[in-house]
C-alpha cells in the first residue's frame, strides 16, 4: 500500500522510480536514495525530498529519512507544505530519533503545544521541559 501512495505524488519521478526499481532490494534502494539525496535537483524539490524521506523510512533507514525531513524543513518551506510527512505511519521509528525532537522544536511545534496545552496524538509532554513521540 505505501509504495502506491508515495508513487502517486506530483513531481518525484526520479525518487519514486529508484525506490520502485529496488523495491525487493532494500539495501540497493537505500544506496540509490542516498545517491539521489546529493543531486541538486532533488534537494531543490520539496516533493522529491518528502518522497525520499518516506522511502528511506520504508526501507528502514531512519537516519536518511530524518536527514531529508531536516533539509526540507530548513529550505524555507512553509510547514504546511511538508508537515504531513511527519505523522505518517512509516515514520513511526523516525519520530523516536533525538533529531526528530530537535526538528519539532526548531519548527515551533513544541512551543505551540506547550502554550496551547494541546498536543497531537503522536507526541506528548514528558515533564516540564521534555516530550516524547511515538
Amino acid at each position: 500500500l505505501l509504495p502506491r501512495a508515495i508513487a502517486s505524488g506530483p513531481d518525484q519521478s526520479a525518487v519514486n522510480g529508484a525506490a520502485l526499481k529496488f523495491l525487493d532490494e532494500p539495501q540497493a534502494a537505500v544506496r540509490e536514495l542516498r545517491r539521489l539525496m546529493g543531486e541538486p535537483a532533488i534537494q531543490a524539490d520539496l516533493f522529491s525530498m518528502a518522497a525520499l524521506s518516506q522511502w528511506a523510512a520504508y526501507f528502514g533507514d531512519d537516519a536518511l529519512a530524518l536527514e531529508a525531513l531536516l533539509r526540507t524543513s530548513r529550505g524555507g518551506t512553509n510547514v504546511e507544505a511538508w508537515g504531513f510527512s511527519l505523522w505518517r505511519p512509516v515514520n513511526r521509528s523516525v519520530r523516536r530519533l533525538p533529531g526528530f525532537k530537535a526538528l519539532l522544536r526548531e519548527q515551533g511545534f513544541v512551543d505551540y503545544w506547550r502554550k496551547s496545552g494541546t498536543w497531537n496524538e503522536f507526541c506528548q509532554p514528558a515533564g516540564a521541559e521534555d516530550f516524547e513521540c511515538r
